[in-house]
């Protein structure tokens, strides 16, 4: 991916604030002055009506410049120092009951070619295809699905962890900071694999659950299974998997417990790292769901039970289909330069 400069607009909304403008906060303009650039105007409108999301009446542009960086990471970092902003403008305007909103719509500037992109939807999460529900696949997994929600005390603990961690995954997907995203999916995980105390166990239930049976969890898998994990491609993935789940578990307490932020991220993790944590663990919370489905319609109502019968769960969850399936999926992933 190419390096340009570029300026980076979001929208603020502010009503009750009145200020002569331009004014500069920090790194950014702010201005409720239409943009010079019809180009640009119309960037952060269209980028309004992509997102639906109208703009406000007056509402304030905060523009700042970005130095050598690509297109993707430009538009992130972007909305990242303005939501600092954001946060940051009530302590600088003093006690007066000012409330200080960062819009959805942005928009980037290519300082060099004068090319303009503007924020859209992320239309990575929208399904593609069409799905047909029949009774015969109702009754793997939706069925367990229905179980879990209707019978709650009859799905024991496991069941009430599973919706637990749909919760913390809900709330992932709709987060705007990297740092909250990576807690709300680590917590979505541990919710199903945490049942010891042992870190060290912990990463190896989540390497396991993303199709890299691992110590235990390899053992009591038949023999020609075993071997098929024997793959020195597989082994390599496998360790760099490993690898970064202790990574994340040292990013995971930094936010935890000092706070840190996606703008002091790249202090633990840089960019090729974060862009493969996040493909790590946005499949791996998923993985644990259907293992935990597997569990439950097997009889097994306890997160231990799971992880104590994880080869007969991991071949049941399979349903027939060659075990490093899983496995081969999530390298594939990790070789795309554009996972998303």
């Amino acid at each position: 991916m190419k390096h340009h400069d570029w300026v980076f607009c979001a929208a603020v909304d502010a009503p009750n604030f009145v200020f002569e403008g331009p004014w500069c906060v920090g790194i950014f303009e702010l201005t409720r002055q239409p943009e010079l650039l019809q180009t640009w105007e119309d960037a952060l409108r269209r980028s309004a009506d992509d997102l639906a999301a109208p703009l406000p009446d007056n509402v304030i542009r905060a523009r700042c410049f970005l130095e050598n960086e690509t297109a993707q990471r430009a538009m992130r970092v972007g909305r990242m120092v303005a939501r600092e902003l954001v946060e940051m403008l009530p302590i600088y305007v003093g006690p007066m009951p000012v409330q200080f909103d960062l819009h959805p719509a942005a928009f980037i500037a290519n300082l060099h070619t004068g090319e303009v992109i503007y924020r859209q939807r992320d239309r990575s999460r929208r399904p593609r295809g069409i799905v047909m529900m029949t009774q015969q696949v109702a009754v793997h997994p939706a069925m367990m699905v229905d179980s879990v929600l209707l019978a709650r005390t009859e799905t024991g603990q496991l069941g009430s962890a599973l919706r637990r961690s749909t919760h913390w995954q809900a709330l992932a997907r709709d987060a705007d900071d990297d740092a909250d995203a990576l807690l709300m999916l680590w917590m979505a995980a541990e919710t199903l694999g945490r049942g010891i105390d042992d870190d060290g166990g912990l990463t190896a239930r989540f390497v396991s659950a993303l199709g890299f049976p691992r110590g235990p969890y390899a053992r009591d898998l038949p023999p020609n299974v075993r071997q098929m994990f024997g793959d020195d491609v597989l082994r390599s993935y496998a360790n760099e998997i490993v690898r970064l789940v202790e990574r994340l578990r040292i990013v995971r307490n930094a936010i935890a417990h000092t706070g840190f932020r996606a703008l002091e991220l790249p202090t633990h993790l840089n960019e090729d790292e974060l862009e493969r944590a996040r493909t790590v663990m946005t499949r791996l919370v998923p993985r644990l769901q259907l293992l935990a489905v597997s569990a439950l319609r097997l009889g097994h109502t306890e997160i231990e039970r799971l992880w104590e019968n994880f080869a007969t769960v991991f071949l049941h969850e399979a349903a027939g289909e060659e075990p490093t399936r899983t496995a081969r999926w999530i390298i594939s992933l990790l070789e795309d330069d554009d996972p998303w």
